[in-house]
């Protein structure tokens, strides 16, 4: 499939037409001349190529409405796409470009960007500890190096990299039951100075931030219900393309914690 691919991809280069509609119109015509030289195997390849190109055929031509602002918050508003193949492909399409901005540019130190990963679960998935990692897992892991941060946001901690959790600097979860299971299995080893308050906590809808060995218990995150200023003038353009990276928020550095007293033993 990948031979056959790449021989129709060539042959469309080299006619100088170039998208997707064109590359599906070559398989047809090479899947109708194996049906007519009953060549099944090649009939069913090219079948097989033309299902997976149709989406990216039906979403060729799409614009989108962006807003254009200062640059220091660049969005990629991927929520109009019609399927889901289609998100998962840009997503890694976006961040392969990212990664390609960074290794263009000198390395610095420090933090150069940081970008929020929505639905991180589609395109950073999860995976057995036997199998290789993905493309998107593969680039955030890469691009740590280069000094961009990460903020993967997904329903549950299962649907990431079983790895992602330890690695990661914070973990914030709504609801104490959504905690990655490395956080809540290194917390079962302490015994907390005020255990009613602990229950209380988990007895109904609580914010929980584990960093730095600590835990953090908050409110329910709340809705702004003011736009932000961004300190830019804004407004509406039409453009082919989706702009860059989300830059998300930090949380709250008065959360208030709970400190685990001595550990105890466990059976």
């Amino acid at each position: 499939m990948s031979y056959m691919l790449y021989e129709e991809l060539t042959r469309m280069y080299e006619s100088g037409k170039a998208s997707f509609r064109v590359l599906l119109e070559q398989l047809k015509a090479r899947r109708a001349t194996a049906l007519a030289n009953r060549f099944g195997a090649e009939a069913n390849i090219a079948e097989g190529l033309i299902r997976r190109l149709l989406p990216l055929v039906l979403d060729e031509r799409r614009s989108t409405e962006n807003l254009e602002g200062n640059g220091l918050v660049k969005i990629y508003d991927l929520s109009e796409l019609p399927t889901y193949q289609l998100k998962t492909l840009y997503a890694e399409i976006l961040l392969w470009r990212l990664y390609n901005e960074a290794r263009s540019e000198k390395t610095r130190y420090g933090l150069r960007k940081l970008v929020v990963c929505e639905e991180a679960q589609n395109y950073v998935r999860p995976r057995r500890r036997d199998q290789p990692p993905s493309i998107g897992e593969r680039v955030v892991n890469e691009l740590r190096a280069y000094g961009y941060g990460f903020v993967l946001i997904a329903p549950d901690p299962d649907q990431l990299p079983y790895h992602m959790a330890r690695d990661s600097g914070a973990v914030i979860s709504i609801g104490y039951q959504g905690l990655p299971e490395v956080v809540a299995e290194l917390l079962n080893f302490y015994r907390y100075a005020d255990i009613k308050r602990l229950i209380k906590t988990t007895s109904r809808p609580r914010t929980y931030i584990y960093y730095d060995g600590r835990l953090h218990i908050r409110g329910l995150p709340k809705p702004y219900l003011r736009t932000l200023d961004l300190g830019a003038e804004v407004k509406p353009v039409i453009e082919e393309e989706v702009v860059e990276e989300v830059v998300g928020e930090r949380p709250s550095p008065t959360a208030e914690p709970i400190t685990p007293s001595a550990p105890v033993s466990t059976p």
